[in-house]
């Protein structure tokens, strides 16, 4: 159709381009909804990931090893931690110089290894590490994250891996300086007595005792020149939250009883029924340790402990106690009730609620004994000869009441003897010889002798290492003793 008015014509237009904008709106919409139509029937796909465990780095912020880097044990020594990954085939440890970039495979462990040093390492370098998983098919993780470590250019001298303190004395260097020969090493800073030594990256070390930092100086020399002086230093950590406990209850029954002990760091420790001590000797820490209690210090029918704890570096606690309610029954104790005496004179300690009469006695029908008044200390001294000596009590009360028997038991101390001849030499060129001698127990005498049945021998007191005269002839000479 042809209008050749000119606004018809402008209007028809404008109709025609109305309609073309609608169909293709329509037209949007209609594509539109096919392809989500389409899309919503398609399946995703999965992340196309060479090895399972990358998944495992979402949850770990990229970081699922933990990966440490330190100077120690003559090295750099990288530490990581083992994934919960069961087709873990081996770790493989890559290295550059460069934090972001150039890492080139350095490595293999097992499974089983978490811990690695590199030694091969230069003074003025900074090195980078990562830490990567190979699968059981051979397939290895996207890289984690990177650690790494600046090498200073002069020496570098670390304690126990750059840790702060420490509980021992025994402690590690490490040491870093490439192309030296020889070290020195001392607790002092004068080196004085100290010797040049061959050049180590790794030596075991023994700090001073007693509280306060402990340093570590460090000169080192080349062909030709001596390094300035470097040093390292750790503190000592003392005994902390220390505590300790008489058994589970608040009462005993007996003398021996067991101690709860708590102290960290502690390797020592100090036990007595005595805050000042007396007689006291330092042993092993340990968490228990069964006491026995001495009756004679004893008031009111309570028993205090005593306890005191010292470091590796000799640094003393305070002194604590701990005290417990004892409810003996009646009976005999020898020494306290010890195991053995090295002496016949010993001491008893008696207990009774019938406290009128007391009858002691070394058989048990009490023949040849009397009754005396009940005293709960009393001296005895046990018959000679050797064996098991066992002594019996009985007590009674105004109204002629008898208790049972009670017992206890004591053991001569034992001697344990042992003799050497003449330093232990094969052949000697003299008649007269030295012994060395070692026997233990008070008030000792021995007898020496060529003749196992020491005829003609007679006792003399005791001596470590007496002199003695071989027989005249040739052959083995034998000489016996007994204490």
């Amino acid at each position: 159709i042809h209008i050749t008015m000119d606004n018809k014509k402008i209007e028809l237009n404008g109709v025609i381009k109305m309609k073309r904008k609608i169909i293709l709106y329509f037209s949007t919409i209609i594509i539109t909804i096919t392809t989500i139509f389409f899309a919503c029937e398609t399946k995703p796909t999965e992340p196309k990931i060479d090895n399972p465990f990358d998944l495992l780095n979402t949850e770990t912020n990229g970081d699922p090893f933990h990966l440490t880097v330190i100077i120690a044990n003559g090295g750099i020594t990288l530490k990581w931690t083992k994934p919960d990954f069961k087709d873990l085939q081996f770790f493989k440890i890559y290295r550059s110089e460069i934090e972001t970039s150039d890492y080139s495979p350095l490595v293999t462990t097992t499974p089983g290894q978490i811990q690695y040093t590199d030694k091969n390492i230069e003074n003025g370098h900074s090195y980078w590490y990562r830490v990567t998983v190979i699968n059981n098919e051979n397939k290895e993780t996207i890289i984690t994250n990177a650690a790494g470590v600046n090498i200073k250019t002069e020496p570098v001298l670390a304690i126990n891996g750059g840790n702060e303190y420490t509980s021992d004395r025994e402690i590690e260097l490490t040491i870093l300086a490439i192309t030296a020969q020889q070290i020195m090493l001392t607790n002092s800073t004068d080196f004085s007595g100290v010797n040049w030594e061959d050049y180590t990256t790794s030596k075991n070390w023994t700090l001073t005792s007693g509280d306060g930092l402990k340093t570590v100086y460090m000169k080192v020399k080349y062909d030709s020149t001596e390094s300035d002086v470097v040093q390292a230093s750790i503190l000592p950590r003392e005994v902390s939250n220390y505590s300790f406990s008489i058994t589970d209850s608040d009462t005993s029954n007996t003398l021996d009883v067991t101690l709860n002990i708590n102290a960290e760091y502690a390797k020592k420790m100090m036990i007595s029924n005595d805050s000042s001590f007396a007689e006291a000797t330092w042993e092993n820490y340990s968490e228990t340790k069964v006491w026995h209690l001495d009756f004679s210090k004893v008031t009111d029918s309570n028993a205090k402990v005593y306890i005191k704890f010292k470091n590796d570096f000799n640094i003393e606690t305070d002194i604590i106690k701990d005290e417990i309610y004892l409810n003996l029954v009646s009976g005999i104790h020898i020494n306290n009730g010890s195991e053995y005496t090295d002496s016949r004179s010993v001491i008893l300690t008696l207990i009774s609620a019938y406290d009128d009469g007391m009858i002691i006695s070394d058989n048990k029908d009490f023949t040849g004994s009397t009754w005396e008044t009940f005293a709960d200390k009393k001296d005895w001294i046990l018959p000679s000869g050797a064996g098991h000596f066992i002594l019996f009590a009985k007590f009674k009360d105004l109204s002629g009441f008898i208790t049972k028997v009670y017992s206890d038991a004591i053991n001569p101390k034992p001697i344990n003897p042992a003799i050497i001849l003449a330093n232990g030499d094969q052949y000697t060129t003299t008649r007269d010889v030295q012994l060395i001698l070692t026997a233990s127990g008070a008030n000792l005498q021995m007898k020496l002798s060529e003749d196992s049945t020491f005829a003609g021998a007679d006792w003399q007191d005791y001596s470590s290492k007496p002199n003695f005269l071989l027989s005249f002839g040739d052959g083995i000479k034998k000489v016996y003793a007994k204490f």
